[in-house]
């Protein structure tokens, strides 16, 4: 299992998220005749840790979790529950990934004016052992 996998099971999982958002958590963009409230995640950088054998398969990359609403406070109370659902996370997900304390870096709310949609988007680090 991937960590992207194991970041859309944690958000669908929780209950405070899927009571907003159902089982509308999806990669990179928000799908053809998209409805709202959703969220979009994306990888934007990977670090990797190597020792002197080579890889030690621990990553830490940071992934941007986007809130999408119709309205303001639509869109900051999805990402609240977001970050309660994600920021300090530590330990098994779905029994499948070893994450080691998933933090929130930065925060900032956007006004999507072409499509007309509030947009919070955060940068968490997610740190884990993947496959070396």
């Amino acid at each position: 299992m991937t960590i992207e996998k194991d970041i859309h099971y944690q958000l669908t999982d929780d209950t405070d998220v899927s009571a907003l958002v159902s089982s509308r958590v999806y990669p990179m963009k928000l799908p053809q005749g998209w409805t709202l409230p959703a969220i979009t995640y994306q990888r934007i950088s990977g670090e990797r840790a190597h020792n002197l054998s080579g890889p030690s398969g621990r990553a830490r990359p940071r992934f941007q979790i986007d809130c999408w609403a119709a309205d303001y406070d639509g869109g900051k109370d999805l990402a609240n529950k977001v970050r309660l659902c994600l920021d300090g996370f530590k330990g098994d997900i779905n029994t499948e990934s070893d994450v080691g304390g998933i933090t929130l870096e930065a925060d900032r709310d956007i006004w999507e004016d072409d499509i007309d949609v509030y947009r919070i988007s955060m940068d968490f680090i997610i740190p884990h052992f993947e496959a070396t």
